[in-house]
């Protein structure tokens, strides 16, 4: 967890929810975490989601070096480096298909419309033709986020 001034600004959470948190002076934006850590002998592995591929220095240099210059020449190669870039190509296209589960929970002081845009609400998506908003009579807290996106909690419920 990143802290600043004693106010939380970024947070990792990777539990059942993997997500990353920016906290905003209007309210709080989180992304889905597209990878997996965890501790093999004690010595710490990543992985991405839905991936078997564990990340390295090899594979992961392959891959940026594949995105942004194109197909690598493996002349020469004996064998390493093909393996490497079977996992760096499985690397470029699991993050370029990945749904980053965008979601805000902001207080929108500005566009606030009573009825069609709450002061207090969550937003899925991005683009303004695509957005779900669900308005909330509770002002946006980390905290409180995290508990509602948390699937190991109780769940919240909408009603009428």
């Amino acid at each position: 967890m990143i802290k600043y001034d004693a106010d939380e600004i970024v947070s990792i959470h990777i539990a059942s929810m993997s997500r990353i948190i920016f906290k905003r002076d209007s309210g709080i934006m989180s992304i889905a975490f597209p990878f997996c850590i965890s501790s093999i002998d004690g010595q710490p592995e990543i992985s991405l989601r839905g991936n078997d591929v564990v990340l390295n220095s090899a594979n992961t240099s392959l891959a940026i070096s594949q995105y942004l210059n194109g197909p690598i020449d493996l002349e020469g190669d004996d064998g390493y480096l093909s393996n490497q870039l079977e996992d760096a190509i499985s690397i470029i296209s699991t993050l370029e298909n990945y749904e980053d589960g965008y979601v805000r929970f902001d207080k929108d002081e500005i566009n606030q419309n009573a009825e069609a845009h709450p002061l207090c609400h969550f937003d899925f998506y991005y683009t303004e033709s695509a957005a779900i908003k669900i308005g909330f009579d509770l002002d946006p807290e980390v905290n409180l986020f995290r508990e509602f996106m948390d699937a190991s909690k109780p769940r919240y419920y909408a009603r009428k």
